[in-house]
């Protein structure tokens, strides 16, 4: 997950990543000035819960730095939230955000997190992972976004839950299997 941070007044510290970037299943933190050499900010992770998946990351409004991601131990259902100020010190303990509700059909998993500031607001999409019903393993399904929104970032909505933002596309199509959008939305004049 890469941001480029336009505050930050340190340029070797413009783009920020984390990233699993261990044996370890640990997220660690990683700076840059150029987006494409990078050095990691500490030795130990900054994060010590596997991630298992793509991360969301962005910069919240406030200046904290906010990660989504998954925790291994609770499998493909529940998204996580962890915060930093300064981006090399995160939260301790990572704090539920979304999972699936009475709403979801049995075999939906929630993948990861995509989000991004909009006025006082998050947007997000939600990376809902649809197994197939036959073949339970993961490698079967297909994958599609829905759009969330959330004021602080802890209590997110669904705008139409069950419906794709993004559909992914019929069988012998590029995209026809897993779509994420994982990084912040292009904004461009009064278009996103």
């Amino acid at each position: 997950a890469v941001i480029y941070d336009e505050e930050e007044e340190k340029e070797d510290w413009k783009y920020k990543m984390l990233a699993g970037a261990n044996c370890d299943g640990s997220i660690y933190a990683f700076r840059s000035a150029d987006g494409i050499h990078w050095t990691q900010i500490r030795k130990y992770p900054v994060i010590t819960t596997n991630p298992d998946c793509p991360m969301g990351l962005l910069k919240n409004a406030d200046g904290r730095y906010v990660a989504y991601h998954r925790i291994h131990d609770y499998g493909r259902r529940i998204v996580f939230r962890s915060e930093s100020w300064d981006f090399v010190h995160w939260s301790s303990e990572a704090k539920i955000v979304l999972e699936p509700d009475a709403g979801d059909p049995p075999l939906i998993q929630f993948y990861g997190l995509g989000s991004t500031m909009y006025g006082f607001y998050e947007i997000g999409t939600l990376w809902i992972y649809h197994v197939d019903p036959v073949d339970l393993s993961t490698a079967s399904g297909y994958q599609e976004s829905e759009l969330a929104y959330s004021r602080y970032g802890f209590e997110w909505h669904r705008a139409a839950q069950g419906e794709p933002f993004i559909s992914h596309g019929s069988i012998g199509t590029w995209e026809q299997g897993n779509l994420q959008c994982a990084s912040a939305p292009l904004f461009l004049n009064n278009e996103i």
